[in-house]
């Protein structure tokens, strides 16, 4: 009987830590302000902890199938979740697509926006930082906005990469490129240079998807919970330029 009681008692005392671990969340870089914001009222409201962990999309993604241990993934394009999701890394049915980003030019301090896209064959933008195309859906968005816009072959050779989108602003911010191809939502509240709103229609949607991952069912109900909180912030995310769905 005591054995059985000890036996227990080391169950109840792993389920009670397991229980107060912080909800780790994995988000898209152009969440990175937004996010940030709404993990300290879900820490408010639920008195339990977030961790966030901002990256490009795809980059997430493949830590994510490489078995990093998030219990949230937020995702600047559908497709990468729906990949997820058919893999068995994230869960079924908890899938719902929550805002769409905007795409904007942004340039550094001392420089005057473009009226239009077109306008970055100037030859004042020596250089126009992008996004990794190869992960990142805001370098895919800035691409496919160069190349209808007609002028993608004329400034090929003025695209410098950053791992992220956000790794692109600060490329622009810290005077290593004249304009860049950014989240709109990372710089509405900048004030150190001109913004520029890309016509959507010069690029495919950039819709922000968000899903419960991992295997373990006890994490699961913070993290249901965490998106059914998301879902009632129409006004945040709307304050840093996204648009509702």
């Amino acid at each position: 009987m005591r054995v059985l009681w000890l036996v227990l008692a080391l169950l109840s005392g792993c389920r009670s830590t397991k229980a107060s671990e912080p909800l780790r969340v994995a988000a898209a870089s152009d969440l990175t302000v937004a996010f940030s914001e709404f993990a300290e009222t879900f820490r408010k409201s639920s008195q339990r902890e977030v961790t966030l962990t901002f990256g490009s999309t795809g980059l997430l993604a493949k830590q994510l199938e490489q078995g990093a241990p998030f219990d949230v993934f937020a995702a600047a394009d559908v497709a990468s979740i729906d990949a997820l999701i058919s893999r068995g890394v994230c869960v079924e049915g908890t899938k719902s697509v929550f805002a769409r980003g905007r795409l904007v030019v942004w340039t550094a301090p001392g420089i005057t926006a473009p009226a239009s896209v077109e306008g970055l064959t100037d030859e004042r933008f020596k250089r126009i930082a992008l996004a990794n195309v190869e992960h990142a859906p805001y370098g895919r968005a800035g691409k496919a906005a160069l190349e209808a816009a007609g002028i993608l072959s004329a400034v090929n050779k003025r695209l410098v990469f950053g791992e992220s989108v956000s790794h692109a602003l600060q490329m622009v911010r810290s005077g290593n490129a004249e304009a860049g191809l950014i989240a709109r939502s990372l710089v509405t509240e900048l004030h150190d240079g001109q913004m520029l709103l890309v016509d959507s229609s010069l690029h495919p949607p950039i819709d922000q998807a968000v899903v419960v991952c991992g295997t373990d069912p006890s994490r699961q109900p913070l993290a249901k919970q965490f998106l059914e909180a998301l879902g009632h912030e129409t006004a945040l995310f709307s304050r840093f330029g996204f648009e509702a769905q």
